[in-house]
């Protein structure tokens, strides 16, 4: 049923500016965000904090999510008077899934250090879609598309800045892993990092970027999205993040079955091509060792034993079969491979790679469940809400949902820092529009 408003016009469209630059705070302190790992190196250094003053800035993105959500409950009720939350059945989903995660995670785990950064990793982030939920009555798809391409702009800025440090300021790029203690690793070449000082984060940012853009130029065709689209490219190809390209191609070609705009695909494709063979020529790659990227892939998909990724999951696997119900929050994936690794307590430390055995192993098979049933339902709601002859938000968020899905499998993209928080409020802006009192009710 649609939600009327009783609120008069002038103080309604007050509210919605007042709700519209809160919204867009949001999408600054992600943006904010990005930068954390660099300025917490800078300030504090690398290692784990030691005294009140390092926790307190080691915390400052936790806090800043926590501060931001409780705030869109003030909002919201000084905007509409009600405290009240009319859940939907996406949000009531996500809560039984994310309280399951909470409660069991940390009956299982018992350690306070492995729940809070457990809490921190991989469950915080989550409240981004509370906060974005918050506001649904006040805010629309053009609002939400704006914010999405504000952030989307943001990845080609960090693009930008990431090839530079790549090709002319290298030795830049060098002193500034001397301070966050990164190593620069290489398969064939040197692999870029851009910002976050990781190059598998990198791979999954230029990916959805990539996806984002393409979506942008098949709908129309313009000169600027086609420089976005092939810096962020190039980017993600320097990377070498398997996963970050084979899901790109991958949701690439359904979105040019889906849109049907076979003209715009061929110009599509061969400024994909342009950029692929200038990322090969600027590092010297030639297509024998570039191909190595799917010839490796598909030795991973064939689960063949010699593939790094298969061990760790035939050892993830086993742990898991021993504990179907989980091992608890901070057992799992990088936080055990980094505090517990040589310990003789049983964790899945080598849960590193592949975010559905992580996240099985840490909360167990009916935790992992839980969260698939809410991308799954979410994902049906947004092919009923999809239009695919225009790039609406449902159409972004489908294909970044599919993304995630895909990258999920050899990596644990719902883990890394930010870019969760950016996938949850995505979600939340997808359920709010679509879903929600106004417009297309899809109870």
């Amino acid at each position: 049923m649609t939600q009327v408003s009783t609120q008069p016009e002038n103080e309604l469209q007050l509210n919605q500016k007042r709700a519209k630059k809160y919204f867009f705070a949001g999408i600054y302190l992600l943006i904010a965000g990005t930068l954390f790992p660099t300025l917490r190196a800078i300030l504090i250094g690398y290692e784990g904090a030691d005294s009140v003053f390092e926790y307190f800035i080691s915390a400052l993105p936790d806090l800043a999510i926590v501060l931001y959500t409780a705030g869109s409950f003030a909002i919201r009720k000084n905007l509409n008077g009600s405290n009240i939350f009319s859940f939907l059945k996406a949000d009531k989903i996500l809560l039984v899934a994310a309280l399951y995660a909470v409660i069991v995670g940390s009956l299982l785990s018992l350690d306070f250090k492995f729940i809070i950064y457990g809490l921190r990793m991989s469950y915080i982030p989550i409240l981004m879609y509370v906060a974005v939920r918050n506001l649904q009555e006040f805010l629309d798809e053009s609002i939400y598309l704006k914010g999405l391409s504000v952030f989307m702009n943001w990845l080609v800025i960090t693009s930008v800045i990431g090839l530079l440090l790549y090709f002319p300021f290298s030795a830049l790029e060098q002193n500034l892993k001397t301070i966050v203690h990164a190593s620069r690793s290489a398969y064939h070449i040197p692999r870029l990092n851009s910002i976050y000082h990781a190059p598998t984060l990198n791979g999954a940012y230029m990916s959805i970027a990539a996806a984002y853009f393409s979506i942008r130029f098949l709908h129309k065709l313009n000169l600027k999205t086609a420089l976005a689209l092939s810096i962020v490219l190039v980017s993600l190809l320097l990377s070498v993040s398997r996963g970050g390209i084979l899901s790109y191609l991958i949701v690439l070609i359904g979105t040019i079955v889906l849109m049907r705009q076979w003209k715009s695909s061929l110009i599509l494709i061969a400024i994909i091509a342009v950029s692929v063979i200038a990322g090969l020529w600027s590092v010297n790659l030639s297509p024998d060792k570039a191909s190595w990227i799917f010839k490796s892939s598909a030795g991973t998909l064939k689960m063949e034993k010699d593939q790094t990724r298969v061990k760790l999951w035939d050892s993830t696997y086993s742990t898991l079969e021993r504990h179907p119900f989980g091992l608890g929050l901070g057992k799992s994936g990088w936080i055990a491979n980094r505090f517990v690794k040589e310990s003789e307590e049983e964790t899945a430390f080598s849960a590193t790679d592949g975010w559905y055995l992580k996240t099985a192993n840490e909360i167990g098979i009916p935790g992992l469940i839980l969260f698939l049933v809410f991308f799954i339902y979410v994902g049906f709601l947004l092919l009923k809400d999809v239009h695919f002859s225009k790039p609406d938000l449902s159409f972004f968020v489908l294909i970044l949902l599919a993304q995630v899905v895909l990258l999920n499998v050899v990596s644990n993209t719902l883990d890394y820092f930010v870019f969760n928080s950016f996938i949850w409020l995505s979600l939340g802006m997808a359920v709010s529009n679509g879903f929600s009192f106004k417009g297309k009710n899809r109870k």
